[in-house]
């Protein structure tokens, strides 16, 4: 069978080409939306810290307009962010990760892991509106599986009618404390302990 390889260098040269083309169109797409993250706090474990979003900064439209805070969890910790709005126009949306980034260009939505970090969970709804508005407020509830520093990300919902800019919600992080636990432990084996007296008199 007669091979011309020369035929196929063209085709070959045209996929490269395509490639090229849509990695620098990605990289560019980017780099538009890249800023430096800015912290807006640190959250201590059950204590409510106030922050402000823009309009319609959407989870999935990108990150620059979303805004962060930091908290840290251990191995195992039953984690549960809250975010409740203080302006009815706000539709709040969060996510959570395991580990920071840099720029929020390594954010690709608040549903997915980011570039170097591990989406832990996305937050929109589940409660009952604190204030009056579109949809209701967010909660993301989750058992850490590592320990060190976290990163919550929040934002409002896309869409949102009558949004402005700097409409303010309140954030809450909490951990239940060791003691809880041991309350815990120590009722599931008083319960137990219960069970076992009860099956050996029968």
């Amino acid at each position: 069978m007669l091979s011309l390889p020369f035929l196929r260098r063209p085709a070959h040269g045209l996929r490269a080409t395509l490639a090229a083309i849509a990695a620098a169109g990605a990289l560019s797409a980017t780099g538009a939306s890249a800023a430096p993250i800015t912290y807006a706090g640190h959250l201590a474990n059950g204590v409510t810290s106030i922050g402000s979003v823009d309009a319609d900064t959407g989870p999935w439209d990108g990150a620059a307009g979303w805004q962060f805070w930091t908290f840290d969890a251990k191995l195992f910790d039953q984690v549960s962010i809250t975010v409740e709005r203080l302006d009815g126009a706000l539709d709040p949306v969060i996510g959570v990760w395991f580990g920071q980034e840099a720029d929020t260009s390594a954010y690709f939505d608040m549903s997915s892991d980011s570039l170097a970090s591990t989406w832990m969970g996305l937050g929109d709804d589940e409660l009952a509106a604190f204030v009056p508005g579109a949809g209701g407020d967010a909660r993301v509830q989750f058992t850490s599986l590592f320990t060190g520093r976290f990163v919550v990300a929040v934002a409002d919902h896309a869409l949102t009618p009558g949004g402005t800019s700097s409409m303010d919600y309140r954030i809450t992080m909490a951990v239940p404390e060791p003691s809880t636990y041991m309350q815990l432990a120590a009722g599931l084996l008083l319960m137990g302990g219960l069970a076992w007296t009860r099956a050996k008199r029968r």
